[in-house]
């Protein structure tokens, strides 16, 4: 086989099993569901490939034309039959319920954490740079939040005259009346804090895109940062748990939102177990929400909390979600939560209905991927 076809052809076959690789192992559950959902996906996949795929031609140099067989390559046989161990894998549950294999992929973010800002400032006098680490306790904001701030001023020299002042801004309005005070946390000599509420500047002032900018002054050297601030307004707030139940071979866990924006909603959530913290299952839920029809139900499948080996108590955490845009809209809307974590009650396995969970489209998937790595020198038929 040349090696130009060969390469081609394979690229065409990674290709495919790239897509459904990336359908299993989606960061972004949401669009999982969305994708299982479509009309698309209903239809029957057909395993059957006519022979022109499984074999190509290539011209020698004699001139002939030669039949080659593209799965001959052990390297492709191989992807894909780790595409579908990985596929049967995730199929044996529901895609809105499964079990977390890795607790370490659960990140939850500690404040500040994932949103400093460090910026160095040389200066003649000395061989280190002064830095500015700004940081913001979260990365999302609602309406009626407090923002906290946090100023870390690094390689100033000992006893230095350090003044900071700073002001809230719209990214698109520009500065607001806000001006922002930072102390020095007790105990520290270089770390400070401050406390924003953007409420009680006028509504005009406002805007989904703030920004905090700050001035330092280090023996009479002008330093300046600035960070961006996400301030929503919440297309939804998730209030409470209404119940949580069995039904048949599920665990039920309906949600009551407060609907500030009707629409298509998507949210996801992990769920822990309350005594060892240890992530058990990432659910996902979907579903039109109006002010008055504001429940989602997240449901927990049996063979998924089998996996997972608690009967609970649990605690619903890490959750997340938002409207999607509609025609005319450009951005999605988040919704947020009243509360970090929400108790949720155990029930002994022996009272769900005990089944195993069957996706026959799932099925047709594997058995197309298993055939792909298997066949040798052979046509898939």
């Amino acid at each position: 086989m040349s090696k130009r076809t060969k390469f081609i052809v394979a690229i065409l076959l990674l290709g495919i099993a790239g897509l459904i690789y990336g359908f299993v192992n989606s960061d972004d559950g949401l669009d999982f569901a969305v994708n299982l959902s479509s009309p698309a996906a209903s239809a029957p996949l057909d395993v059957s490939l006519p022979a022109v795929v499984a074999k190509s031609a290539s011209k020698a140099a004699s001139g002939r034309v030669k039949e080659i067989n593209i799965y001959e390559d052990e390297q492709i046989k191989a992807q894909f039959m780790q595409v579908a161990q990985a596929y049967s894998e995730a199929a044996k549950y529901p895609h809105f319920s499964q079990p977390i294999t890795n607790p370490d992929q659960v990140a939850v973010p500690k404040p500040f954490e994932f949103t400093e800002v460090d910026t160095p400032f040389p200066v003649d006098s000395q061989e280190q740079p002064l830095r500015l680490s700004l940081a913001t306790d979260k990365s999302q904001y609602f309406l009626g939040d407090v923002i906290v701030a946090r100023l870390i001023v690094r390689n100033a020299p000992e006893n230095a005259d350090i003044e900071v002042s700073a002001r809230l801004a719209s990214l698109t309005l520009g500065d607001t009346d806000v001006e922002v005070k930072f102390n020095l946390v007790d105990g520290s000599v270089n770390e400070y804090r401050a406390k924003i509420d953007p409420s009680i500047a006028p509504a005009e002032e406002i805007s989904a895109e703030l920004l905090l900018k700050v001035s330092v002054d280090i023996n009479e050297e002008a330093l300046a940062s600035t960070i961006g601030i996400r301030y929503d307004s919440a297309a939804a707030r998730l209030t409470n748990i209404s119940y949580v139940r069995v039904q048949g071979e599920y665990l039920d866990i309906q949600l009551q939102y407060s609907v500030l924006m009707e629409g298509y909603f998507f949210t996801n959530a992990v769920l822990q177990d309350a005594v060892s913290g240890r992530p058990l299952l990432q659910l996902q839920a979907e579903g039109a929400m109006t002010e008055t029809n504001n429940f989602m139900t997240m449901r927990a499948h049996i063979q998924a909390l089998k996996a997972a080996g608690s009967e609970g108590p649990y605690l619903l955490t890490n959750i997340t979600g938002y409207r999607g845009a509609e025609r005319g809209e450009s951005l999605d809307t988040p919704i947020s939560s009243a509360q970090q974590n929400y108790q949720v009650q155990g029930y002994r396995f022996d009272l769900y209905d005990d089944v195993e969970f069957e996706d026959d489209l799932a099925k047709e998937r594997i058995d197309f991927l298993t055939k792909l790595g298997a066949v040798g020198s052979a046509e898939i038929n």
